[in-house]
């Protein structure tokens, strides 16, 4: 029915970058969730990165930790120094 939620369900998000904030991809992943169930406009999206405009961390929700999981990082050797 109408409002249920298929908690079966299983999504796949590729996110590639430099570095990121504590939380910046649960925080991602809720505003993407929002939008996807229209609760939030597409356009919140491009607001959220104009950076000339938007000072600060949004007022969302983050989304829950329990089904996220980190895959995969990868890291150049000329960008990591690891020490053993």
């Amino acid at each position: 029915g109408e409002g249920l939620v298929n908690r079966d369900e299983l999504w796949c998000i590729d996110v590639r970058g430099t570095a990121f904030l504590w939380h910046q991809i649960r925080f991602m992943v809720a505003v993407l969730f929002m939008v996807g169930r229209g609760d939030e406009s597409c356009e919140v999206i491009d607001a959220l990165l104009a950076v000339e405009t938007c000072d600060g961390k949004p007022t969302y929700a983050m989304a829950d930790h329990t089904p996220l999981i980190l895959y995969d990082c990868e890291f150049s050797e000329e960008q990591v120094s690891f020490e053993y």
